[in-house]
């Protein structure tokens, strides 16, 4: 079985995780004690994707719970399905991060990574096939940024031919409540950018307008935010979960939804006078199925320059910088340059089709529409 090792960092990153295994125990038939309660095979025919089987017929989570303070990790255990995770999988600090991605990444994260990594380690050691890893976590905070992005570099060193996938929260200035979020924003997308191999971003700012005109809640909470969020997760995952869909492998996603994979290298280029190097060209192209790819593409983009604007405009004033930097960041000037370079890059790629949405209105792609990602309207 193709397994995947989920991991949860940070309080936005374990709310979300947490509703995330009660919706997809609720699919799989699995009460909050782990034991199976459904009425169909299907139900746990792909089972061990996401869950171990253990003594006396119990399914439990292959779950890594992360956080730089205990608090959250309380609240999970006395939530609903709480009993349900390893009690050895809690992985949790005493400190906290302090909305401050440097602390995340430098100081007290980096002094609780190596037991994170014993945990995520012995997870992985019990797979018989080890597809690749899953993070949620929020882009916008301390731990879930900065520790979720060292996390990630750390199993990419350790597991470099195993896919990384990640749900990363991405903060809005309309919604937000932290003068630093779009240091942390920017800090992580370009620890993403060279780490991951996909990441679903989720759009605050989207998940608002979602509870207002759609679900018409005048005072939406956290939880419901959350259950939006767990939603799109069980969609996201339903093919590795269960039988009898295309993409049933996290290998499969990239090759259907994107096209961009950075810029070639030398190698790569087509040369006419080589029959051999035609050869790989179509091996690299031919991953791509361009069909799947035009009914993958959203129709609606938000627009990302609006963080570039802000991190530029408060990394000019020095606004919040020194406490980056006293803890040892000196990337930030490059981690801007990369964003910047990654917005202009995707508003170049030349994708000029024409697409439609439910209600039949086409929809022209841009140069205003520069931002691949998922917006949930």
């Amino acid at each position: 079985m193709r397994e995947i090792v989920h991991m949860q960092a940070g309080q936005c990153g374990n709310q979300i995780g947490s509703k995330f295994w009660e919706v997809i125990s609720d699919e799989h038939g699995i009460d909050p004690t782990g034991t199976y309660h459904g009425d169909s095979d299907l139900q746990l025919e792909r089972i061990n994707v996401y869950y171990n089987e253990a003594a006396g017929g119990k399914y439990v989570p292959r779950a890594v719970l992360v956080d730089l303070e205990p608090g959250t990790m309380d609240s999970v255990r006395s939530g609903a399905f709480g009993q349900l995770f390893r009690p050895d999988n809690f992985v949790f600090g005493q400190s906290g991060a302090g909305n401050n991605w440097a602390k995340g990444h430098y100081t007290e994260g980096a002094e609780l990574v190596d037991s994170v990594l014993d945990v995520v380690r012995k997870e992985a050691e019990t797979c018989d096939c080890l597809q690749g890893f899953q993070l949620t976590h929020s882009l916008g905070g301390g731990t879930g940024s900065g520790m979720g992005t060292l996390l990630i570099s750390k199993v990419r060193e350790e597991y470099p031919d195993r896919i990384m996938m990640t749900f990363s929260v991405v903060p809005s200035p309309k919604v937000s409540d932290t003068v630093v979020e779009p240091y942390n924003a920017t800090l992580s997308i370009h620890q993403l950018v060279e780490n991951t191999d996909e990441t679903f971003c989720i759009d605050n700012e989207a998940l608002y307008d979602i509870c207002f005109r759609t679900l018409k809640l005048t005072t939406p909470t956290y939880g419901d935010l959350n259950h939006l969020v767990s939603a799109t997760m069980s969609g996201v995952t339903t093919c590795f979960r269960f039988p009898g869909a295309a993409k049933s492998h996290t290998v499969k996603v990239p090759g259907h939804l994107g096209i961009y994979y950075g810029y070639l290298s030398q190698v790569n280029y087509i040369s006419a006078s080589s029959s051999t190097a035609v050869v790989q060209a179509l091996a690299i192209f031919s991953q791509f199925d361009v069909l799947v790819f035009s009914d993958g593409l959203p129709t609606d983009s938000p627009n990302l320059n609006n963080t570039q604007a802000i991190v530029q405009q408060i990394v000019k004033q020095g606004k919040e910088v020194y406490g980056y930097i006293d803890l040892g960041v000196t990337t930030t000037n490059k981690s801007v340059a990369q964003f910047c370079s990654d917005v202009d890059t995707w508003g170049n790629i030349g994708v000029t089709g024409i697409f439609c949405d439910d209600a039949g209105q086409d929809y022209q792609t841009t140069r205003d529409r520069q931002m691949m990602t998922f917006n949930y309207t």
